[in-house]
């Protein structure tokens, strides 16, 4: 019996020592284990936690101002009541959300939207639903309390654009980022806010975005809100100043129609642009605001496309203004400018008739007259002895078939066509009925209103510019020689003043009489398939109508291109307007 208990004491002991071994090792492990978190790692764990507790919201920066040549500001920013949605406030945010939103006047697509935006948020951050709100939303949001828990009312700074379509293809535009945009500009938590998307808002959009500032909060477990921590400011952005004038640029978009028109006017000195107008055009400050689906749908369907910037981006055959290039061609081919053409208003080129603007024909006319009075088959057969060699030359040398180098995004290079580029294109030869063509602007040629205003100012200087939209850019062109003999440059540049003051010249009826501000220049009816007008459904469509020019004469400092889609003949819509233009120019800027 004294064994067995004996036997029994020991088992019990070597069990009771086993088991304060394992307790013993398992306190050291525990204290080895909170030496290792509390002193060792104690810097980094108490980072996390301070991560976990404190949140960063961004504070947006105002946007700066961009204004024109004379300080005149085209964009600022207004104040804008903006709606934001909490959806931590309320655990039946869908029920609240529906009673915001009936304060607006809202489609059902505009709805679907904001409840998706919603419903995909972060807790944490508050959302932009709605920007713009009259005092009238605001003040309902206001005085509705706990019944639309989880709305409030910002007060923050929307773009606003004062001439709103006028300048709307120079400006562009801002939107809500993309996602490469959002990370591009780290601007994860930023909810709604805008950047450039199209024109000098794109460009300029590093210098225009300003800094963000900080807000600090504290967040407990649940990750509501506790308290306010402080916060960094946010600093405004930088302005930016551009070359063009608002009151020319005023006066150039009225004097065009709204359906199919553009204008430009270079600073031949500079090469700055001192307007650009395309129309149609849109309003830029449809897009500072989520733009609704009605107004999209009026600008996307719309099918003169008011989005395209037809001054950089819209391809036109350039008609008789080609002539100026062909004029130069003629004479690189040694073809002396005092020989003349017998013109009865139509000649022959292989066994097809090609037709003279004039029906019976401008008689003899040398390439002063051709130019004066825009003779075709002057230009027929002298094109076609200088050959396409001599016009493709000239016409790379003042610019056509490439991008002038503008600084908006969308320029389009066109065509200057050659042997070569027909034979890549087309798997053909060039013909000599193609020269024939291509001579009078009639062609495989298709050219930019960019284009034509660099050549028309590359004529006036000899020197090619390149066009420049930012004030602080703005240098005196010393230019590239466009290494074109200069008595051929002043042999055209007489032709072109003959086009108006010439008492047989085309334009006579509507040059300028004073002597300091004449004007030279060319106009251009481009047919849009043959003759003047041809059938389209149940409509005539007229041909484009273009002209290009400078002034004034004796010192040339402003050069325009205008085109005005289906008008008609150039030197009947085109020409007058921009002799206005030019006019203005000189006496009013």
């Amino acid at each position: 019996m004294d064994s067995f208990k004996n036997y029994t004491n020991v088992i019990f002991s070597r069990r009771s020592f086993i088991l304060v071994a394992l307790k013993c090792l398992f306190v050291f492990g525990l204290i080895i284990r909170l030496f290792f978190l509390q002193v060792l790692n104690s810097r980094a764990y108490r980072t996390l936690s301070e991560k976990n507790r404190i949140k960063f919201f961004l504070l947006e920066p105002k946007r700066g101002f961009i204004k024109d040549s004379k300080g005149v500001v085209l964009a600022e920013n207004n104040v804008n009541y903006q709606l934001y949605f909490y959806k931590q406030l309320n655990k039946d945010y869908e029920s609240s959300l529906n009673r915001v939103m009936n304060i607006f006047k809202l489609s059902q697509e505009d709805r679907a939207e904001i409840h998706r935006i919603v419903k995909s948020s972060n807790y944490l951050y508050p959302v932009l639903i709605r920007d713009n709100l009259s005092w009238g939303q605001v003040t309902k949001i206001e005085s509705s309390g706990r019944e639309l828990e989880g709305a409030y009312v910002n007060k923050g700074y929307v773009r606003y654009y004062p001439m709103k379509r006028v300048l709307a293809h120079v400006l562009g535009y801002v939107g809500i980022p993309s996602s490469d945009e959002i990370a591009e500009y780290q601007l994860y938590h930023a909810s709604g806010f805008r950047i450039g998307k199209a024109g000098i808002e794109k460009l300029s959009n590093k210098d225009l975005i300003g800094e963000f500032g900080l807000k600090k909060v504290e967040v407990n477990a649940y990750r509501e809100v506790i308290r306010d921590l402080g916060q960094e400011s946010s600093v405004r952005g930088a302005d930016v100043s551009i070359t063009v004038n608002s009151e020319l640029q005023q006066y150039t978009y009225d004097l065009l129609k709204e359906h199919g028109s553009s204008a430009i006017v270079l600073d031949i000195k500079t090469g700055d642009v001192i307007s650009l107008v395309s129309r149609p055009a849109f309003d830029p400050n449809l897009f500072s605001s989520p733009i609704t689906h009605q107004d999209w749908a009026s600008i996307s369907k719309n099918k003169f496309h008011p989005l395209t910037n037809r001054v950089i981006s819209q391809l036109y055959p350039p008609g008789s203004t080609w002539k100026i290039v062909t004029a130069l061609a003629v004479m690189r081919a040694g073809i002396n400018p005092e020989k003349t053409v017998f013109c009865p208003g139509f000649t022959h080129v292989g066994n097809k008739m090609y037709k003279c603007w004039k029906e019976h024909g401008h008689g003899h006319v040398d390439l002063k007259g051709a130019l004066r009075n825009s003779c075709n088959v002057y230009f027929y057969e002298m094109g076609i002895i200088a050959g396409i060699d001599n016009i493709h030359h000239i016409g790379n040398i003042l610019g056509y078939g490439k991008k002038t180098g503008i600084q908006l995004q969308g320029e389009v290079s066109g065509i200057n066509p050659s042997k070569e580029w027909k034979e890549r294109v087309y798997s053909s030869k060039w013909l000599v009925g193609d020269t024939a063509n291509s001579a009078i602007g009639q062609g495989y040629d298709l050219v930019t209103p960019i284009q034509l205003v660099n050549m028309i100012a590359a004529v006036a200087s000899g020197r090619k510019l390149v066009p420049n939209l930012y004030l602080d850019s703005s240098k005196i062109a010393d230019g590239h020689d466009i290494h074109i003999p200069q008595e051929h440059l002043q042999m055209i540049r007489n032709d072109l003043e003959e086009v108006f003051y010439h008492p047989s010249g085309s334009g006579y009826s509507i040059r300028i009489k004073e002597e300091e501000y004449r004007v030279a220049g060319k106009s251009g009816t481009a047919q849009v398939i043959s003759g003047d007008t041809v059938s389209s459904g149940s409509k005539q469509v007229k041909s484009h109508s273009l002209f290009v020019g400078y002034a004034p004469i004796h010192d040339p400092r402003y050069a325009v291109s205008v085109v005005a889609e289906n008008a008609g003949w150039g030197m009947q819509t085109a020409a007058p307007i921009g002799v206005k233009i030019l006019y203005f120019a000189q006496t009013k800027i």
